[in-house]
């Protein structure tokens, strides 16, 4: 429904900060006003209408100095936002709004002393008004910063239950993507096969499998891990995959050791691993060797596409990994090239 200016300004003017607050200001401004009076304005002598006067004049004072704060505040948040530069910001609010009230003080005292045809505000009320209605909005100033930060933290708490919805909701993605039906049917295929040709193979079979199911379930303790922790458990998940193809699946690993306390994403290199064996062709015709290539900025895993028909990537995997980078490594972000013949995956170290 279409609203008039002059509806949206009533409303603006009836909100309840304002149409409580600048009253309730006014009140306590008029004993300050009225200690700086010479006489009473416009010749009224009744203590009752001299009171009613003051207040009426303070509220005129409190409303148009309150209305002038807001301005400067708005204009602030515009061109120099809490967050770019907090101390800078409060200190020209802080002056911003002090000689605004010296301003609208002094030229409110001299108009009320014109429309009353003499000085009934004199150089001392003047200085009174002008010293009540600063100590007046200062307290104003730090209501408003107090306001800010106040909803800046309410925020921050929203935002930090809705990451950590996040993180639970990309960890249980993660977990059962590792239980899926498909990866423990083929596994216990190929464990079945073993146990019958080569029981000692089948035992170390079963341990990789137990060492790739315990990290899963430490690594959603952990934002971050060594790379050597992770390349330990990707190195289990890849013989798994190793006893089902054979040497079709090679996965070559170029990681200088002094990166391996370098810290990153638990889980992300065993899914992009995972994810080049699920949407790529391989068997002796078109065998796969996917590279594990890492830098002082990160570990890339890439490999040549030869992909399977039939199997369309929803892209789940990639996303939960950017937005596991988004909430903790608040910074560089993986990067994917697809250029038709090499796909590859830059994962970025943590912190460094």
């Amino acid at each position: 429904m279409y609203k008039s200016k002059e509806q949206t300004l009533l409303q603006f003017l009836l909100h309840p900060v304002r149409s409580i607050g600048i009253p309730l200001l006014a009140l306590v401004l008029t004993i300050g006003f009225a200690l700086g009076m010479k006489e009473s304005v416009f010749g009224v002598d009744h203590k009752f209408q001299h009171a009613i006067v003051y207040y009426l004049t303070t509220l005129l004072f409190t409303g148009i100095i309150w209305l002038g704060c807001e301005a400067i505040i708005i204009y602030l948040d515009k061109k120099l936002p809490w967050q770019n530069n907090g101390l800078l910001r409060f200190l020209a609010q802080t002056f911003g709004i002090i000689i605004l009230t010296y301003i609208i003080n002094t030229y409110l005292c001299k108009g009320i002393n014109m429309a009353a045809g003499k000085e009934v505000i004199g150089k001392m009320g003047v200085r009174a008004s002008l010293l009540v209605t600063w100590i007046t909005t200062v307290i104003m100033n730090l209501f408003f910063a107090g306001n800010y930060f106040f909803k800046q933290w309410k925020i921050s708490l929203l935002e930090a239950e809705v990451l950590k919805k996040e993180q639970l909701r990309t960890q249980y993605e993660l977990l059962k993507t590792q239980v899926n039906p498909h990866f423990l049917f083929n596994a216990l295929n190929t464990l079945n096969a073993l146990i019958e040709e080569d029981p000692k193979r089948a035992l170390k079979f079963v341990n990789h499998m137990a060492d790739v199911y315990r990290y899963v379930l430490s690594a959603r303790e952990s934002d971050t891990v060594d790379l050597a922790v992770e390349l330990e458990c990707l190195k289990s998940f890849v013989f798994l995959n190793e006893m089902r193809f054979g040497d079709n699946l090679k996965v070559e690993y170029q990681i200088p050791d002094e990166l391996l306390q370098k810290q990153l994403i638990p889980m992300g290199l065993q899914m992009l691993v995972e994810n080049a064996i699920k949407h790529n062709e391989i068997s002796k015709k078109s065998p796969l060797t996917i590279h594990v290539i890492a830098n002082e900025k990160g570990v890339t895993v890439e490999n040549k596409i030869a992909r399977k028909t039939g199997v369309a990537g929803t892209g789940t995997g990639l996303v939960n990994l950017h937005k596991r980078h988004e909430s903790v490594a608040q910074g560089t972000l993986p990067e994917i090239v697809d250029t038709g013949e090499v796909f590859k995956v830059f994962v970025p170290f943590v912190n460094g």
